[in-house]
Order: structure tokens, then sequence, then C-alpha cells
């Protein structure tokens, strides 16, 4: 059973009387949710759809107005729909589900990280991102325990910065959790995925990896062969260096996470696009826990202080898109102002020359 409280859900914000609380899920599952509404909604309801084309129906005749939506597709590529769509009158929350295998268990973890989100810190945390990164010219990436540091050149008017934190107002859609703030060199739904983020230096990759599937034909268990591979930068880092965000070369630290170099290198020969930085994320859901596998849900996790999370491929352009979280990398202005990382102490960054 999945069990929802849907009031304590606080990213929905703000209904009246007459709210109505809806479950938008596949068939399979639709028996299996259980609905607590609170004193905040009217009432709920489930429906049950097993095509994205099915969403639009469902929108037009049976989800009512005056309503907030949690979508729960793991079997659906979803993708948000127009605003046309959703109308003025709906929120909608996605949680982000079906790029990664799901089951019940993890469904239930991920709608109780969500009830436990704190959209006004997350809010705050954007708020002080921004107005720090306005007044700087670039930004530095900076691992404690390798060393390895690198520049983002961070103010191309190009770059697509995208938000998916605060509590949503009538007509908004997030993603649940929220939790993330990211930046690519191109629209999100652009097939054009050659441009990189314009980072020079090192960066290390070590930490929690997550395997996106597209909606190209592939088999779950090639999906899985290849993220065990790259689920080897848990055991030891790989040292990447690029310059203006192209990735010139992949080197392990040790024998540990030579899977995930030789996965990575197989990756940008068939596909060179995978060897572009093309996202750079900031998970600041400090309420978060990870699970243990492939879970898409995990890109948000902010551990203490905020977790840098770098992007590879973008679906459903690629066959996969790649995360690995960084949670010992540091962001820091070019003024050694911290941002996001579990250290406050700029002296870290005096260790190396600064890039030029």
């Amino acid at each position: 059973m999945i069990k929802v409280n849907a009031s304590k859900i606080v990213n929905f914000g703000e209904s009246n009387s007459d709210t109505i609380f809806c479950v938008i899920t596949n068939s399979h599952l639709k028996n299996e949710f259980s609905v607590d509404v609170g004193e905040k909604y009217k009432s709920s309801c489930v429906f049950a759809i097993d095509s994205s084309d099915q969403f639009f129906d469902l929108m037009k005749q049976d989800v009512p107005e005056n309503s907030h939506i949690l979508v729960v597709l793991p079997n659906v590529y979803f993708k948000s729909p127009p605003a046309a769509v959703l109308g003025k009158k709906r929120k909608l929350g996605v949680l982000a589900c079906s790029s990664t295998p799901s089951n019940v268990d993890s469904i239930q973890h991920f709608i109780q990280v969500a009830e436990n989100t704190d959209p006004v810190s997350q809010d705050a945390f954007a708020d002080r991102l921004f107005s720090l990164g306005e007044k700087t010219e670039s930004l530095f990436f900076y691992d404690k325990n390798t060393k390895t540091k690198a520049v983002f050149k961070h103010l191309h008017d190009h770059f697509s910065w995208h938000e998916q934190i605060g509590i949503l107002d009538w007509g908004q859609q997030q993603l649940f959790p929220s939790g993330e703030i990211s930046v690519l060199p191109v629209n999100v739904f652009d097939q054009n995925i050659e441009s990189a983020l314009d980072v020079t230096g090192e960066l290390t990759f070590k930490g929690t990896a997550i395997l996106h599937s597209g909606t190209p034909s592939f088999t779950h268990l090639d999906q899985q062969r290849l993220y065990e591979d790259l689920a080897t930068l848990n055991d030891d880092s790989v040292i990447v260096s690029l310059k203006h965000g192209h990735i010139t070369s992949l080197k392990a630290s040790s024998n540990k996470s030579l899977p995930a170099v030789r996965a990575l290198e197989a990756l940008m020969y068939v596909d060179s696009r995978y060897s572009v930085l093309l996202e750079i994320g900031l998970g600041v859901n400090t309420n978060h826990k990870l699970v243990s596998g492939n879970s898409a849900m995990n890109e948000v996790y902010g551990g203490r202080k905020g977790v840098v999370h770098l992007g590879l491929g973008l679906t459903p352009y690629t066959q996969y898109h790649i995360d690995i979280l960084c949670p010992d990398t540091i962001l820091y202005t070019k003024e050694e102002q911290w941002i996001l990382g579990d250290t406050e102490d700029s002296s870290v960054l005096r260790d190396e020359e600064a890039l030029a």
C-alpha cells in the first residue's frame, strides 16, 4: 500500500474548501494508493492511465479544476503538459519515477520525502545562489579529497537555468520531491545538445550514480549492467579533465573505478555527445534520504548543505542521461564565498593555484 498524507505536501501550497486531491498513476498501481486528505482538501480521487496520450484526455474530461494533482507513472515517459492543458486552476506535482526502475517501496519512500520537504528553505538557498552568482564572474568547483579544481564561467546568456523548488501557484507544475537547481547550455527540449557548459579544469566524479533511460529502444538488463559499472564511483573516484565543458580525459583513481571509466569511454565512442558536460545540478533537498540502487529521485539529494551533481547526455535525444552525485565537491565564487557543499571553510581553495 502507498500512503499519501496529502496535506503534508507543502509544495502544493494553498487550497480552498472545494479543492480536490488527485492521483494519476498506472493501472497496476491504482488500488495501491491510500490518500489521507486531512482538512486541506474536500476529497480525493485516483485515476489510472498507461500512455501519455491518455493523460491529455484525462485532463480534458475527468480531472476537475480546482485540484492538486500528483502524477506517479513509473511505466510512462511523462512530459510536462502545456499550460493550456494544465489550466489556470490546477497544480501539478510529478514524481520522477519513469526513467529508472521504481517499485512500490521506492515510490512510498519518495512520497514521504515530498511530505517532509521544506520548500521555503529551498527558495532561500536559490535567492542566495543567484544573488552571489550575479556578482561574480566565475564559480569554482573544488573536491576536498582529490584536490581537483575547475572554473565555471556561468554568465553566458544562452545558458538555461531551471528551478524545481518552492511552493506552487495555480497553473504551475513541478517535479517532486522538489529540490534541484540546474543549468544547461541548451533548452531542455532542444535536440541540438552539442553545446557545453563552460567548465575548464578537473572535476571529480565520486558518489552515487543515476542512469536515466530515454524513449529509444533499450532493455532494462542493459540499463542495469551499465548502471552497475557506473556505481563503482561509490567505491573510488574518476578524475575528469575538461576544456570549456568538453571532456579531454578520464582517469580512474584506482582499479575500483575502472569499470566506470570504461563505461563512460564506451558511451563517448558510440555517441560523442556524452563527452560534453551538459548539466550542472545543485541538489538542495536536505530532508532527502538516498535509496540504494538506480533511482532518478536521488537527484535532489542535498546532504546537509547541498550537493553538486554533474550530467552527461540528455534524454530523449541520447539513449541515457547520466547524473553523478558528488557530495565531496564544494562550490565557491571567485571571491571565495561559499555557496554549496559540506564545508564553509574557504581556505580550502588556497591549497591550489587559481585557474587562469
